[in-house]
């Protein structure tokens, strides 16, 4: 799928209803959906895309299975970076644009990516964001907090010792390793390091996993995640 074809997928434009719903709580900027996009802006998103890894595809499935989760995270960003009245105050010459529908995809590739360790940094890096470590630990932090907000009521309502959207991320995560190469040497190696990476009950989550069938990495994704990939809004790399 091209850039454009995401821009105005339905989907797109109805994750940009909710993105709105979103800035409206935090700022009086939203996305002007009657304005055409930014020509200049399309071209480094394509860049950004093709350093990233991400593609348009990927990009859709995430909108389509978290729209809400990922509007939050680049309203609160929006809401962090974003400051219009106090910019003015301090530096006369910048001057705002419209935001256009192009605005969130920048925005999706940092959460896609926020997933997988040393993902991110790297791609910080190759679109040369300044201070990117600092930048980056802020995001982090934003996107921690939405997880710590939704997970226990997701947690009660699967009643599971995971929530829905750490789960959907453990499939995205193994899946992703698996696409690079990883071969399972039949333990929980990476399992484990997602889990103490989120600061989650490890011991807890390992047995569910096993009483659903998996002794692994790799039967977390054979057996585990096509009982739970419904219920946890997961669309493996296979279905799309």
């Amino acid at each position: 799928m091209k850039i454009m074809n995401l821009l105005t997928d339905k989907k797109y434009e109805d994750f940009l209803s909710i993105l709105n719903d979103q800035l409206n709580n935090v700022s009086r900027d939203i996305i002007h959906l009657d304005l055409p996009a930014n020509e200049y802006v399309l071209d480094r998103l394509e860049e950004h895309l093709n350093l990233s890894g991400i593609n348009a595809d990927n990009i859709l499935k995430l909108i389509s299975n978290s729209p809400v989760d990922a509007a939050i995270f680049i309203a609160k960003k929006m809401e962090k970076y974003h400051n219009p009245e106090k910019d003015a105050a301090s530096k006369a010459n910048i001057k705002y644009h419209p935001f256009t529908r192009e605005l969130p995809v920048g925005h999706l590739i940092e959460y896609l990516l926020i997933k997988d360790d040393g993902a991110l940094s790297e791609y910080l890096k190759k679109i040369r964001i300044p201070g990117a470590k600092k930048y980056e630990k802020e995001i982090r932090k934003i996107y921690d907090e939405i997880g710590k907000t939704n997970a226990p009521a997701e947690s009660t309502a699967t009643s599971t010792p995971i929530s829905p959207s750490c789960l959907r991320e453990l499939f995205e995560h193994l899946d992703r390793k698996s696409m690079a190469g990883y071969e399972c040497d039949h333990t929980f190696a990476l399992t484990y390091k997602f889990l103490h990476h989120k600061k989650l009950p490890t011991e807890e989550i390992i047995e569910w996993l096993g009483e659903n069938g998996a002794g692994c990495d790799c039967e977390v994704i054979f057996n585990v995640c096509p009982q739970w990939e419904d219920a946890v809004g997961y669309v493996s790399p296979d279905q799309t």
